[in-house]
């Protein structure tokens, strides 16, 4: 995967290690339009990932996404209003190989539009 920053990326760059599991926040904010919330995730994938080697793992663990429905969230130190953010875990295997993987958000909005957000998480 290139170091190069889509668009569609995230703001900020999960730090994970090998073996370990973290709630992941994406912050569909910034790419909503005035009054739009999220109303449902569509998906969540992995779509870019480093090369294994010999006895390592590329294959992230994703778990099902929700959307802040029941108020605010802080992430980062900062607040995020109701339905802007899609929070979901993510776990890397003990085995994993280290670098950088893209997880795509695709979240459906109540302007009945669907938003795509890449989530970055570094495993090391």
């Amino acid at each position: 995967m290139s170091n190069d920053r889509n668009p569609i990326d995230a703001e900020t760059i999960v730090d994970l290690a090998a073996g370990a599991s973290e709630l992941v926040t994406a912050n569909f904010g910034p790419r909503l339009n005035t009054g739009e919330t999220l109303s449902s995730v569509t998906s969540i994938t992995q779509t870019e990932q480093p090369t294994a080697g010999s006895g390592e793992s590329s294959t992230l663990t994703l778990g099902s996404g929700t959307i802040n429905t029941g108020g605010a969230v802080t992430v980062d130190g900062q607040s995020r209003a109701v339905s802007t953010v899609v929070q979901f875990r993510v776990t890397a295997p003990s085995n994993a190989t280290s670098g950088t993987y893209k997880i795509k958000v695709l979240a459906a909005t109540s302007a009945s539009n669907t938003k795509p957000l890449n989530v970055l998480v570094r495993i090391w």
